[in-house]
């Protein structure tokens, strides 16, 4: 897509347009997924161009962070006749590597209890996050080792209360 060059190309020039570049491609990817039209090369398009924002401006996505996490992990939404996993799978890996780990730390302690309640996406906003460590300085972890814990603490819950239910079921 000419907006994922453009990207490239342009850098950091482009942050001033992300107020409405990003909210009109998370809106544009949404409504393709919804009217099941992801066959559309709007939706390839979208997550391509998702990626190369979050390549080359991670830092600048603060306010986009929540959605465009949301929309990474579901991938329940995407029609089975055409395999978007493996794109929706780059955006998870770009998010985990690209943006600063303590702004993605907080996004992911602010999702986890809108979704806890989903398995799928719990996993995967869970291996965006495992990915992320992969990348992370020990400094900046060890300041963020509470947050982790948090977190930590939180799917275990999320965990042994799942499989309390499903004993009583």
């Amino acid at each position: 897509m000419v907006i994922g060059e453009l990207v490239v190309i342009l850098n950091v020039q482009l942050v001033p347009s992300l107020p409405d570049l990003v909210p009109y491609l998370i809106e544009r990817y949404q409504i393709s997924i919804s009217h099941n039209i992801a066959t559309d090369t709007s939706v390839v398009g979208c997550l391509s161009v998702f990626t190369q924002i979050l390549r080359y401006l991670a830092n600048f996505l603060n306010p986009y962070l929540p959605d465009l996490i949301s929309l990474s992990i579901d991938s329940s939404s995407l029609p089975q006749e055409r395999d978007l996993s493996v794109l929706l799978e780059t955006v998870r890996r770009s998010i985990a590597e690209f943006v600063p780990f303590r702004v993605l730390l907080s996004n992911v302690i602010t999702l986890i209890p809108g979704i806890e309640t989903e398995p799928d996406r719990l996993t995967n906003l869970l291996s965006i996050l495992e990915e992320s460590l992969l990348h992370v300085d020990k400094s900046e972890l060890i300041n963020s080792h509470k947050a982790l814990n948090e977190i930590i603490i939180h799917t275990l819950d999320f965990r042994t209360s799942s499989t309390e239910k499903e004993v009583i079921s």
